[in-house]
């Protein structure tokens, strides 16, 4: 793919290569905001063309690249089984409540305690 860069130098790249912002969110199913902040703040590399024939610019990333800024990244914003994490905080007593509450609506959520050390115990 010929194309030009910001300098106007003419610029040859495999596009099968690259990925764009769109392309990389959907992917590792981040946000563009917290694509374009590490784009921004240059930790992640990324090349700005012009799309086309027209004045638009777009960053592209290459595949190494973002799997280096993936595995580099000690935040992952989704969990493996997909849901969303929230904290329950509540007193032992109703931790009893809410698991029975659970346990006659059938749902199988795991819940834990944040601390295990028991009320009242040094």
């Amino acid at each position: 793919m010929d194309t030009k860069d910001l300098k106007g130098n003419k610029a040859q790249f495999d596009r099968k290569d690259y990925l764009d912002i769109k392309e990389i969110m959907e992917e590792y199913g981040l946000s563009d905001m917290r694509v374009r902040t590490c784009i921004r703040n240059k930790t992640l590399k990324s090349i700005l063309i012009f799309v086309g024939q027209t004045k638009t610019q777009q960053h592209i990333c290459h595949k190494n690249d973002v799997i280096a800024w993936r595995n580099k990244s000690n935040q992952h914003t989704k969990r493996n089984d997909g849901r969303n994490k929230y904290n329950v905080y509540c007193t032992p007593s109703e931790k009893v409540m809410l698991d029975q509450l659970m346990l006659d609506n059938k749902i199988q959520l795991p819940i834990g305690l944040a601390n295990s050390k028991k009320i009242g115990q040094e």
